[in-house]
């Protein structure tokens, strides 16, 4: 049966985008743009033509076959019914390995990680020192290189 029902709402389906890209819109006449239309309900055409017809009952076919394949589904067993919950297993608590050491563990371990900071410190304080010193120098000897122990500000354009 299910089969037959799927097989069914594909065609219908198909055949829906198909008849309804087949009719034109209400206002497609030229005639429309200017204020032509006819002003019945159901446009000039009359009260529904042959691919009005079509289109409802193709319509009606494709939601009914729908409705039909979602009841049908909704009643059969799921996939997932025989997988076992992963939140009902729990571990006895001696097998789980804790994450993070407790007590004197992780003192020793933020006395190491404080002991690399302040390592670290002062190594980039060192290396910044040796780069003044070396920046210093430089200044120096272009100052001794110029006859002066500064540099002179630039002159003012013009001059």
């Amino acid at each position: 049966m299910t089969p037959l029902l799927m097989t069914l709402n594909i065609l219908a389906g198909l055949f829906l985008i198909g008849v309804v890209l087949l009719q034109s819109g209400k206002g497609a006449d030229m005639g429309a743009a200017f204020g032509g239309a006819s002003s019945t309900v159901f446009g000039p055409s009359g009260a529904g033509n042959v691919l009005t017809k079509v289109t409802a009952a193709t319509a009606a076919t494709f939601m009914i076959t729908s409705l039909l394949l979602a009841v049908i589904s909704s009643r059969q067993e799921s996939v997932f019914d025989g997988v076992p919950d992963p939140t009902a297993e729990t571990a006895p608590l001696g097998a789980v390995d804790p994450i993070a050491p407790v007590g004197a563990d992780v003192e020793e371990d933020t006395a190491a990680l404080k002991q690399k900071l302040d390592e670290a410190e002062q190594a980039s304080a060192a290396s910044v020192d040796g780069l003044l010193d070396s920046a210093g120098k430089a200044a120096d000897a272009a100052g001794v290189a110029a006859g002066t122990d500064a540099v002179p500000p630039p002159s003012p354009p013009g001059e």
